[in-house]
C-alpha cells in the first residue's frame, strides 16, 4: 500500500512543476486577432523560463500564434518573440526561452487565422519556473491592416502601401504623476519606404529620431528613442514616408516604466480593437498557479486514503485478537 501511495504521489506531484496559464475555447474571424496578456513571475532570483504554447484546432483555416516579451521588446532584449503556423486541423506547439531576469514580467501571446476563414482554438501557456497569472484578453480587429493597442501595453501598426504612401498616427502616452523622461523601444519594418520620423508633438513639433531606408526601400531595425521629461499625457507622432512603390509598413512602440498607451488619433485608429482589463473582451484566460494546489489536493486525498487503509487495518487486527 505505501508504495503505491508514494508511486501516486511521485505522479501527482512532479519535482518540477509548472506554472501553467489556460486559454479557453475562443473563436477569430479573418483579419481579426486574440491577444492575452500573462504575468509572468520568475521569483526573486534571476531566471530564464521556458514558456511553451499549445494550441488546438478542428478548424480548416489554421492559425498563426507568436508569443512576445513585452519588456524585452522595450529594452532590445536576447530573446523577444517567437512564432509558429499551423496549417488546416491539428496541434500548435511554439517554444520560447525568455531572458534572464528576475521579478513579474508581461507575456503577450497573439493567436489569429493562418488564412481566410474562422478558427476556433483552446489550449494553455506553460512556464517551466516561477507562476503565471492571467491580467487581461483582448479581441482586435487591425491586427493585420491598421492599428492595434493591446490593453495600453503598447502600440502596433500594419499597413499596405498603394495609392496611399504617407501615414501620420499620434499616440497618447501617459507618463503619470511625476515628470520624468522615458526611453523606449522603436520597431520599423516595411518595403517601399522612404523613412519613419518620430516626433514629440505635446509642446511643439519635436524631432525623436529617423530611421532611413537604403535605396531598395526594405527597412527593418530598432531604435531606442529618449524624451524629455514628461508627467501627465505626451503626444508622440509617428510619421510613415513611402517611396512611391508599392510596399508595406510595420511599426510599434513597446513602452516600459508602467508608461501606457491611453489613445491615438490619425491613420489605422478606426481599426483599434476593445477589450477589458481582467480577462474581459469576450472569453479570455483563466491562468492557474504553478500547479501547488492541484497537487496539494491530490497529496490530502491520498493521506485520506491511507488513513482510511491504516484504520481498516487496526480493526482487522483487533478482530483476529
Amino acid at each position: 500500500m505505501r508504495a503505491l501511495l508514494l508511486a501516486l504521489l511521485l505522479l501527482a506531484c512532479p519535482l518540477t512543476a509548472q506554472a501553467t496559464g489556460q486559454i479557453t475555447t475562443h473563436y477569430v474571424g479573418a483579419g481579426y486577432g486574440w491577444v492575452f496578456i500573462f504575468q509572468l513571475d520568475h521569483g526573486a532570483a534571476p531566471a530564464a523560463a521556458n514558456l511553451t504554447l499549445n494550441l488546438t484546432t478542428a478548424s480548416t483555416s489554421g492559425m498563426r500564434a507568436r508569443v512576445v516579451d513585452a519588456d524585452a521588446k522595450a529594452t532590445q532584449g536576447t530573446h523577444t518573440e517567437a512564432t509558429a503556423t499551423l496549417a488546416g486541423a491539428g496541434s500548435l506547439v511554439l517554444s520560447f526561452l525568455t531572458d534572464v531576469r528576475p521579478g513579474s514580467h508581461p507575456i503577450v501571446v497573439v493567436v489569429q487565422p493562418l488564412t481566410a476563414g474562422q478558427t476556433v482554438f483552446s489550449g494553455a501557456l506553460q512556464s517551466d519556473i516561477g507562476s503565471l497569472t492571467g491580467a487581461a484578453t483582448q479581441y482586435v480587429n487591425g491586427i493585420q491592416e491598421g492599428l492595434f493597442i493591446p490593453q495600453r501595453l503598447y502600440a502596433a501598426f500594419n499597413r499596405v502601401i498603394d495609392t496611399q504612401s504617407t501615414f501620420s498616427t499620434t499616440l497618447e502616452l501617459d507618463f503619470g504623476a511625476s515628470a520624468r523622461p522615458a526611453t523606449f523601444n522603436f520597431e520599423g519594418s516595411g518595403s517601399g519606404l522612404t523613412e519613419i520620423r518620430i516626433y514629440d508633438v505635446t509642446d511643439g513639433n519635436t524631432l525623436l529620431q529617423t530611421l532611413v531606408a537604403p535605396p531598395s526601400g526594405n527597412l527593418a531595425t530598432m531604435a531606442l528613442v529618449t524624451t524629455t521629461a514628461h508627467s501627465g499625457l505626451m503626444n508622440l507622432r509617428v510619421e510613415v514616408q513611402g517611396n512611391g512603390s508599392a510596399g508595406s509598413v510595420f511599426w510599434a512602440v513597446w513602452l516600459t516604466d508602467g508608461i501606457e498607451v491611453t489613445g491615438a488619433t490619425g491613420d489605422g485608429v478606426p481599426t483599434l480593437g476593445t477589450g477589458s482589463k481582467g480577462g474581459g473582451g469576450g472569453g479570455g484566460c483563466v491562468a492557474g498557479s504553478a500547479g501547488v494546489a492541484p497537487c496539494c489536493a491530490i497529496v490530502v486525498g491520498l493521506l485520506l486514503i491511507a488513513r482510511h487503509a491504516r484504520r481498516r487495518r487496526i480493526g482487522h487486527t483487533t478482530a483476529a485478537l
